[in-house]
């Protein structure tokens, strides 16, 4: 699919359509001639840069903790719960 502009959009990318003040549009285009790129890609850029990465969950302490110092003392607690909680009763 051609854009315009004469490049290639991505097939897993998805169209949209935002309102922007003045001001907003003033300054995203500004940025955009500054950094050589469209509004648009300057756009997906500042999304990126604000979407949480992998590594920023294996990084942080508190996802680290239980898999660090938490045990149940089961190896299947999780499938067999009902089994652990009730014993079998109906």
């Amino acid at each position: 699919m051609m854009v315009r502009g004469g490049g290639k959009m991505n097939s897993k990318m998805r169209r949209t359509q935002i309102y922007l003040s003045k001001d907003q549009h003033d300054f995203l285009a500004s940025r955009a001639q500054k950094e050589g790129v469209s509004v648009a890609e300057l756009i997906r850029q500042y999304i990126a840069g604000k979407m949480p990465k992998e590594e920023d969950y294996e990084n942080n302490p508190l996802f680290n903790m239980a898999r660090k110092t938490f045990r149940m003392g089961r190896s299947k607690g999780s499938e067999d719960h009902d089994e652990y909680l009730y014993r079998g009763k109906e």
